[in-house]
């Protein structure tokens, strides 16, 4: 075969090979002479060019299965069986040359590869299928297991049962860290609880405690006045139907009777309820309740407002109010204190600041410590500031008095 190429200069080239050499060296490259397969190279007329195995006469190529169809241009795959075993048979033709490819193969060495690989590809999957059997024993033993015992015993603290997290629990770090942290959170909210018990009954013993106070004030004070007042009008009556200028001397003494016991009637009404804070609003409430309480309790009280004062929702005052009151109360009660001072400034927040200088005791550094330690009053200013949205803070140590400030945001 010849090959000539012009260039745009005028120069030609011009190539000479034989195609033959060059399928012959190609198929020699791809195949072995001492494989299974067959290999017939044929030109156009049917004459053999190059094969490789199982020599044929040209008279046996020109009948051999797929030589025929090669030729007329045909691409496929035939069979054939020779001395009891089936032979594949696939021809191809090879333009523009018109050349006739076959190769035939036994069958056996044509599925073999493929049956081995079907036979080896179970024995294959064994390792991975154990390492997947030990990962979920793993997982089910060091995972699962524990999540549901940790689970269960989560079940039961929801239902009060909080020793339930006492069992430790078996698995990864993970799931251990978990325990810990809800043992951990179940231990606080049994705290909690056994500090709101604790409030309560100090709740209900305090209501008990002050209904009884007023029981005993109204029956010893007011009940007896009215009694010394009732007995009065009848003497006056009696005294009057024989001497009736006796008995309007004896009025001025009714009349000062009368106006005792009206006062210690609003004496108990503004303990009950207090007056001045709904009249005049927080800063001279306090400041009242801080003058009656130094005077009740034998203390140099003082009280202090800086800023513009404003008023606030009367719950929120009446809140402010009582954890004053609170305050006061403590420290006439168990200070010790010989002066105590009430300051109130308005600076973007409302603080509220009440100082002794009392013997003061050793503040604890969580809340539920307070229940714990029988501050159940302290407890009730911090519930009552958090009710209204402001920050309570107990400063105290021993010897060294007392302040509590209470911030609320404006």
């Amino acid at each position: 075969m010849t090959l000539v190429a012009a260039a745009s200069n005028g120069a030609m080239a011009v190539g000479a090979f034989r195609p033959a050499s060059l399928a012959r060296r190609a198929l020699a490259d791809a195949f072995t002479s001492n494989g299974p397969a067959s290999i017939w190279l044929t030109d156009s007329a049917g004459q053999p060019l190059y094969q490789i195995g199982a020599s044929s006469s040209e008279s046996e190529l020109a009948n051999h299965a797929g030589i025929a169809e090669a030729l007329r241009g045909e691409n496929g795959v035939t069979y054939r069986r020779i001395d009891g075993s089936e032979h594949v048979v696939a021809y191809s033709s090879i333009p523009p040359v018109g050349w006739a490819l076959v190769i035939e193969e036994p069958w056996d060495a044509v599925d073999s590869p493929l049956l081995r690989t079907s036979l080896v590809a179970p024995l294959a999957l064994i390792p991975p299928f154990l390492i997947a059997i030990i990962v979920i024993a793993f997982g089910v033993r060091r995972i699962v297991r524990p999540l549901q015992q940790l689970d269960h015993q989560a079940t039961r603290v929801g239902w009060g049962d909080y020793d339930a997290l006492a069992q430790p629990v078996d698995g990864i770090a993970e799931i251990q860290q978990l325990h810990a942290t809800l043992a951990h959170m179940a231990e606080q909210i049994r705290r909690y609880q056994r500090s709101i018990q604790s409030y309560a009954a100090a709740l209900t013993r305090g209501q008990e405690d002050e209904r009884s106070r007023l029981a005993r004030e109204l029956h010893d004070e007011t009940v007896q006045a009215l009694i010394a007042l009732d007995q009065r009008v009848q003497m006056i009556e009696r005294t009057c139907a024989r001497d009736p200028q006796a008995a309007a001397q004896k009025l001025p003494e009714l009349r000062t009777l009368a106006a005792n016991t009206i006062e210690d009637v609003r004496r108990i009404i503004r303990a009950l309820r207090p007056v001045y804070l709904e009249d005049l609003g927080l800063s001279p409430a306090l400041e009242a309740l801080t003058k009656t309480i130094g005077d009740e309790g034998g203390l140099l009280a003082t009280f202090e407002v800086e800023g513009q004062t404003q008023r606030l929702p009367l719950e929120r005052e009446l809140a402010l109010y009582r954890i004053v009151q609170e305050a006061l109360n403590n420290v006439v009660r168990h200070a010790h204190a010989k002066q105590v001072q009430v300051k109130v400034a308005y600076d973007g927040a409302l603080v509220v600041s009440v100082t002794d200088d009392g013997v003061g005791f050793d503040a604890p550094d969580r809340a539920d410590a307070l229940t714990d330690l029988g501050h159940f009053g302290l407890v009730s200013m911090r519930e009552r500031a958090e009710l209204i949205g402001a920050h309570l803070t107990i400063q105290s140590a021993r010897g060294s008095g007392t302040t509590i400030d209470l911030r609320l945001p404006l």
